[in-house]
């Protein structure tokens, strides 16, 4: 398979977002399942705007989970959630960019005053985060349009040993096969792959990989597959439970 080809995003210049342009995908977590309220999104996109690269908008809001507000507490210790900004990098199966966790018990705040405690200066890039977004491969990217994705399209973090040409044919095999077929102590047995499942990492090398995905919080799939002659072979699965 011939590696994934990217170019550069042809996006200019954007102006800074109000509450009511951010998209939220809620993807669920131990905390509230109820949606944000306002004085959440607003303290979200201030956060946000702290770390926001030059030339870059903000893309979407992914909700792990929050805490109801408490007065004694800043507003943003009640939530964690990532911001991904559009993308640097755009092509029909690929996409990648950056992102940054906001809340999680530190605020931008937090990070300045432990800087000036250490006489250094307090760089927001170094936050960021690199994500990768593969297309469903029946549904190319349209370049130049990022629309909200869905949850089997979120990005993730890109492993740091498989090829980008690696992780689409990972991907495309485990989207490909929504019911796995496994061996286990000698007896045939199928796996049913919730369709509406997000990954959680991949992991691995030129030799194996090991994709570990999501149906929901408390529960998904681990697929190990070996590169062989031909491309990657499923190996073994096992489904778990929190």
């Amino acid at each position: 398979m011939k590696p994934a080809q990217t170019q550069p995003a042809t996006i200019g210049p954007v102006p800074l977002k109000s509450v009511s342009d951010l998209n939220f995908v809620y993807r669920g977590g131990w905390w509230s399942a109820a949606p944000l309220n306002a004085e959440q999104k607003q303290s979200i996109l201030a956060e946000a705007e702290q770390y926001r690269p030059a030339n870059r908008d903000i893309w979407f809001v992914r909700v792990g989970g929050f805490y109801p507000i408490q007065p004694s507490l800043p507003v943003s210790y009640s939530y964690a959630v990532e911001v991904f900004f559009t993308p640097d990098v755009d092509s029909p199966r690929i996409r990648k960019g950056k992102s940054v966790q906001c809340g999680m018990f530190e605020t931008p705040e937090d990070q300045q005053r432990k800087a000036r405690e250490r006489n250094k200066p307090w760089r927001p890039e170094e936050y960021l985060q690199d994500y990768i977004q593969v297309s469903l491969p029946e549904k190319p990217f349209a370049t130049g349009v990022v629309e909200t994705p869905s949850m089997r399209t979120l990005p993730f973090n890109p492993p740091k040993e498989l090829s980008e040409s690696d992780v689409v044919e990972l991907l495309d095999w485990v989207r490909r096969n929504p019911t796995v077929k496994v061996t286990e102590r000698g007896r045939p047995r199928e796996i049913a792959v919730n369709p509406g499942f997000w990954l959680d990492n991949i992991k691995g090398n030129s030799e194996v990989a090991h994709v570990k995905i999501r149906d929901s919080f408390f529960s998904g799939f681990t697929l190990d597959f070996r590169r062989e002659e031909g491309g990657w072979k499923l190996i073994s699965a096992v489904d778990w439970l929190n």
